[in-house]
């Protein structure tokens, strides 16, 4: 059981980044991309909602302050990812961004005090590693060009904002709290504070009417409504391997390298991406490093 909800946890989490870059090409400004990510939170809220009553949880106020802390990590990292991605952004940037896994970890030691074991930390390197050697390129470092200040300070508040969701879902699988009901919350609250920052930033600009144009929003809708599925499933997913199943270090340290293999494999077979000795290498260790997080699955 345990094997077939990491499957679906991996397999949602990778193929969730295409999904945004098709639906950042619908954002005509900065104001719509902080807005667009309430259409998908609503879908999920009101889902989880009715759910959370089917199943006749008892809702425990315990569970708001998490779920609202998880609901602002979950609003700015999707609102940073749609804007970030209608430009190319700096290696650096992308590194970055795909480190996000290391903070669960690190709070999930400090505050819950489940350190990661020897063998776990090697596999953690090793997928730190695979992250840098695949989006180390001597573009921009070998021309002597600095990144922007920007380039940098968008992909590290996403990491922050991702890396604080996912401890959000660590600890409210560790305290055993409604699950359903803390989803709710989650989506709930950041679909509200989307929607209230996208129309102040709206506003701000002296623009009229509503952030996303209905051009916009009907191109937009099918994609928010994809990302939906696999930001629902993969979230929920992880918040079952959380229960028990898997260790913070074990889970998110295999979640991330089953990813990058992951696309790594569709891009050589769908995607005419050619097997170059860097692939090779990072699908090596991403193999090597879920293989050392073996004794952290229950």
């Amino acid at each position: 059981m345990t094997l077939l909800i990491l499957t679906l946890c991996i397999v949602s989490s990778g193929f969730a980044g295409n999904i945004y870059k098709k639906l950042a090409t619908t954002s005509r400004s900065v104001a719509a991309s902080l807005t667009m990510p309430a259409i998908w939170f609503l879908m999920l809220a009101v889902l989880f909602g009715v759910l959370s009553t089917a199943t006749r949880e008892q809702p425990t106020l315990a569970s708001l302050p998490i779920g609202l802390l998880g609901g602002a990590g979950m609003a700015v990292a999707a609102s940073i990812l749609i804007e970030s991605m209608k430009k190319v952004s700096l290696s650096i940037s992308i590194i970055i961004m795909n480190l996000n896994f290391i903070i669960p970890v690190l709070l999930s030691a400090l505050f819950l005090h489940v350190p990661a074991k020897p063998l776990q930390l090697a596999g953690m390197l090793l997928s730190i590693s695979v992250i840098v050697l695949l989006n180390a390129t001597p573009s921009a470092a070998a021309a002597g060009e600095k990144p922007k200040k920007t380039a940098i300070l968008l992909p590290l508040l996403a990491c922050i904002a991702n890396g604080l969701v996912n401890f959000c879902i660590t600890v409210n699988g560790a305290t055993g709290a409604p699950p359903m009901f803390f989803f709710a919350v989650v989506y709930g609250s950041g679909a509200l504070g989307c929607l209230a920052v996208g129309l102040i930033t709206h506003k701000a600009i002296g623009a009229r009417g509503f952030p996303i144009d209905r051009t916009s929003m009907r191109a937009a809708l099918p994609y928010a409504a994809l990302l939906g599925v696999c930001n629902g499933v993969c979230f929920y997913t992880e918040r079952l391997l959380a229960d028990g199943r898997m260790n913070p270090a074990a889970l998110f340290t295999t979640v991330t390298c089953a990813s990058i293999a992951l696309s790594l494999i569709v891009g050589f077979l769908f995607q005419g991406d050619k097997l170059t000795k860097k692939s090779v290498i990072s699908m090596v260790f991403c193999v090597l490093a879920i293989l050392c997080q073996h004794s952290g699955i229950a």
